[in-house]
């Protein structure tokens, strides 16, 4: 709080980063109470804020206390190196302003089936996305234009089928797994950050598969998973 008082009367900007995001899976319902009200408060001076933890390819978007729809904050959740677990290895570079705004980001991945069947080589990565020119967040990576992704994603079956790939970088594991009705709506839930005594605490787990969902998959798919384990937290 002294640090973001200081920056306030300084005009500077920040960027708050962390590993764990503060969300209803891993805070309390106080503990997050509090830290929007912290968000809101200083949401002029806080630009950006940058976790990872999950291993996902997702965000969140907070929103006021007072004002449910007031989008007034954006986590930026970036994918993980480690395949744990069902995702291809990704990485992301975000481009901002002199000023600390997000422009734009972009984010690369390679396939781990393909880096197994070649392990003398090195891995291919591949471009997966731009915010900007894939995504049409031509104003810059801000809450509002994830707010309105958000409205998107909803509505748009096209435009979800595409973040529920990205979500996993396109994973051999998740090949011919639909995410509809229930699971779509619980991971487009994951991504709205609001009122903590409105929104019962979700487990952390919850919309994860453990390997033995997959021991009926073939013996290449077996041995992705089992080579998940070494990289787990």
């Amino acid at each position: 709080m002294d640090e973001l008082v200081e920056a306030e009367l300084n005009q500077d900007k920040v960027h708050l980063i962390g590993h764990v995001p503060p969300d209803n899976r891993e805070c309390t319902q106080s503990w997050l109470f509090n830290f929007i009200n912290i968000v809101d408060r200083f949401r002029d001076t806080i630009l950006a804020q940058f976790y990872g933890h999950t291993h996902r390819d997702e965000w969140r978007v907070i929103y006021s206390l007072a004002r449910p729809d007031d989008p007034i904050g954006i986590q930026y959740i970036g994918p993980s190196i480690t395949p744990f677990t069902e995702n291809n290895p990704a990485y992301r570079i975000y481009h901002q302003d002199n000023q600390g705004y997000i422009e734009d980001s972009e984010t690369y991945y390679f396939n781990l089936t393909e880096a197994n069947e070649t392990p003398s080589s090195e891995p291919k990565w591949r471009f997966s996305y731009s915010h900007r020119r894939d995504l049409n967040m031509t104003q810059g990576m801000n809450a509002h234009s994830f707010h309105q992704y958000l409205q998107r994603l909803h509505e748009d079956d096209v435009a979800f089928d595409l973040f529920h790939k990205n979500f996993y970088r396109y994973s051999d594991v998740k090949v011919g797994q639909a995410c509809k009705n229930k699971c779509k709506l619980q991971l487009l839930g994951d991504l709205r950050l609001s009122h903590p005594y409105k929104t019962k605490p979700k487990p952390f787990l919850s919309n994860r598969k453990t390997s033995n969902h997959h021991h009926a998959r073939d013996h290449h798919h077996h041995h992705h998973h089992k080579r998940l384990r070494h990289h787990q937290d």
